[in-house]
């Protein structure tokens, strides 16, 4: 009986933190930046009395998705002055170029850059560093540099509200982050869903100070005077590198809530969201090995008071607990899928929290045994590339 009241102990502990932390990442969204942070930054803005600084954005491209046309052109219709955009691609062979070539061809600000392969990174740090040095070599200057996947479709006022931040000069990075909605309803669909939204509540927390490489910004003296070039030549990843960077320097981001985006649709194959899975824990655990850990810790807490369940019922229906016990245990069970359910507050779509609550096993379980397959790892395959990479994540080899 001593060993189950302290599980029963550790997995109240467990869901108690997670309520919390999913609270607090509500508040920052729904109150905190939108009603104190916001008009902070624009009272800064105004009161500068200079122009808008000019911007060029960075835009890694390959293959061609559904949506790419559509994407590309809401990046070039945002209600910015003076900015321009370039898609980086490996090759001038790759699916993307003729639908880039094609915009490209009626729209002046946007322009195509041929990368190459990469050999000492990843494929899109190489491309966003050589889409920077292609705005270099023609003479193309920016105050700000932003980046953005291709897979996102952001608003008009995006890049508008993305560089607002940076109006305060302590500010060394602006994110935002992505929603993903399940709109097949088939439970890998959910499963993608929900731990995105465990990541975007990740990003409200400033000691971890993430930033994610689909929607941010930073000023272009920044980037040079913090070796973010050098850092990225010889990185497994963009974004997480670069958080490296603000946590030993001790720089200054911002999440902005704002800058949340639509992205492509959430993968319908188990094995495709598992990959995904392994791979997003693989870059925490290289750059955020603590905080990566606890939050394994707890959540295979609640792992186990969902597998453990079933054996609770079995004895207290064979009187070897009590009733008393076993509805704890319910109790408990009930809440750990709750804390899940709360995720949905942070997608766009009504009736997500009652499905969650029935997924929550499923999705505590399958997501905990993925992400220690990748707290693990230092092998990684992504965009039909092969990776090895050290514990520093530094590329020690690629294959294409």
């Amino acid at each position: 009986m001593l060993y189950f009241w302290t599980f029963i102990l550790l997995i109240a502990a467990a869901v108690f933190v997670q309520v919390i932390f999913i609270i607090k990442g509500l508040y920052y969204i729904k109150v905190k930046y939108p009603q104190r942070l916001r008009p902070l930054y624009q009272l800064r803005s105004k009161t500068r009395h200079m122009p808008s600084p000019t911007v060029l954005l960075f835009v890694p491209c390959k293959g061609r998705s559904e949506d790419l046309r559509e994407n590309i052109n809401a990046m070039l219709a945002q209600d910015y002055a003076d900015y321009k955009m370039f898609c980086i691609t490996e090759s001038a062979g790759d699916a993307a170029v003729p639908v880039i070539k094609s915009i490209a061809s009626k729209n002046k600000r946007l322009h195509h850059v041929v990368a190459g392969k990469a050999k000492w990174c990843c494929q899109k740090n190489h491309n966003l560093l050589a889409g920077i040095d292609y705005a270099r070599r023609k003479g193309i200057s920016g105050d700000i540099y932003a980046f953005a996947d291709s897979d996102i479709k952001p608003a008009g006022d995006w890049l508008r509200k993305m560089t607002l931040p940076l109006a305060d000069e302590s500010v060394f990075a602006v994110s935002g982050f992505r929603s993903l909605v399940p709109e097949r309803g088939c439970f890998p669909d959910h499963l993608h869903a929900v731990f995105s939204a465990f990541q975007a509540l990740a990003m409200t927390e400033n000691r971890t100070a993430t930033v994610w490489g689909g929607s941010m910004a930073l000023r272009r003296e920044a980037l040079a005077e913090n070796g973010v070039h050098d850092t990225w030549s010889t990185a497994i990843v963009d974004d997480m590198s670069l958080t490296r960077i603000i946590r030993k320097r001790k720089l200054k981001r911002v999440f902005s809530s704002d800058c949340m985006v639509t992205s492509r649709r959430t993968y319908s194959e188990l094995g495709r969201v598992m990959a995904w899975l392994i791979r997003q824990t693989q870059f925490s655990a290289v750059y955020l090995r603590s905080y990566t850990a606890f939050a394994l810790s707890l959540n295979s807490i609640l792992a186990l008071c969902m597998l453990m369940f079933p054996v609770t019922l079995i004895l207290a229906f064979l009187n070897v607990l009590s009733t008393e016990a076993a509805l704890l245990h319910f109790l408990l069970f009930l809440s750990a899928a709750g804390s899940i359910s709360l995720l949905a507050c942070f997608v766009a779509r009504r009736g997500l929290m009652f499905q969650w609550v029935l997924y929550a096993p499923l999705i505590v379980i399958i997501g905990t045994s993925c992400s220690w397959i990748g707290f693990f790892s230092r092998r990684l395959s992504w965009a039909h590339i092969t990776y090895l990479f050290d514990r520093h994540g530094e590329v020690t080899a690629v294959k294409h």
